[in-house]
Formats: structure tokens, C-alpha cells, sequence
């Protein structure tokens, strides 16, 4: 029995993927069966993702389940009809990255608070802690931007998939 529980304990989280477009999120800790259904609930429901949607599974734990996620930053170009793409000018697309990135760690921190759930992040080689390493994250990857033009930015590229 000992070695039973030696080994749940011992169970790790899944591993973070090392990408600079792709911000990667995990619980720090193994969460209820409960707040896991509610958190990939409202994951899927995020309001009109830039590259992608929010994503968040929930593979099962001992004694609950881990939650692990991604949210990609970073649209490059898209498929306008068939065969015809349309490339983003790259200052539109590092401020709808930035826009993208202060979303989803809005979106873990909230979820921090309400669940009480500690988030390890990862967007290329820069790692951190939500919620306690929000700001450094952001002026990171965001060096000073602001994200205010975001909305003329959607206008630009109306044509964007969904």
C-alpha cells in the first residue's frame, strides 16, 4: 500500500512544449474532478480567439486531474478561399499576440482565484508562474505595447477564419 501511494504521489504533470508562437499552461497541482469540468467549460467559450482557440485538457489524475493547455499567439497568414492565403503584417500580429497573451493569463489568473489553482507557463524558453509572474511574462513578450489598436486589427483582417 505504501508503494501505492508512493508512486501517485510521485505522478508528475504532462510536460510543457517549447515553442515562441504557443503559450503553454499547466496546473501546478492535481485539481477536482468538478473545477476541471468548469475550467475546460469555459475555455472552449473564450470570445473570438486571433490564432487559435483557448485550449485546455483534462487528463485524468490519482485523486483528480491535471489540467494542461495552450493558447497560440501568433496567426502569420491564413486561407482566405482555397488555395489563396493572406499574410499578417507583422506589427498586427505582435499586437494581436500581445493581446492574445494578456487574455489568457487573464483567463489563468482568474481561474487562479476561483479554483485555487496555480498555473506553470511556457512560451518558448521563458517559464513562469501564474499568478504570481503575470507582469514579468507580459512586459516580456509585450516590451511596452499596448494593446489598444487590437480592434482595428480585426477590422484589417475581417476576412480571417474563425
Amino acid at each position: 500500500m505504501a508503494l501505492v501511494a508512493m508512486l501517485c504521489g510521485c505522478e508528475k504533470p504532462p510536460a510543457l512544449e517549447n515553442n515562441p508562437e504557443v503559450l503553454w499552461f499547466r496546473c501546478s497541482g492535481v485539481v477536482s474532478s468538478s473545477s476541471a469540468r468548469l475550467i475546460v467549460q469555459e475555455a472552449a467559450a473564450q470570445p473570438d480567439p486571433w490564432a487559435g482557440p483557448l485550449y485546455v485538457l483534462s487528463p485524468r489524475a490519482f485523486g483528480g486531474h491535471h489540467l494542461i493547455g495552450h493558447q497560440r499567439l501568433y496567426l502569420r497568414e491564413y486561407e482566405t478561399a482555397v488555395g489563396l492565403f493572406r499574410a499578417v503584417a507583422p506589427d498586427d500580429d505582435r499586437t494581436m499576440g500581445c493581446a492574445s497573451l494578456r487574455h489568457a493569463l487573464g483567463v489563468l489568473t482568474d481561474w487562479s482565484r476561483r479554483f485555487n489553482v496555480r498555473w506553470d507557463v511556457r512560451l518558448g524558453a521563458l517559464r513562469g508562474r501564474v499568478p504570481d509572474e503575470v507582469m514579468r511574462i507580459e512586459e516580456n513578450v509585450c516590451r511596452g505595447m499596448t494593446t489598444a489598436d487590437a480592434e482595428l486589427v480585426k477590422v484589417r483582417y475581417s476576412d480571417r477564419p474563425r
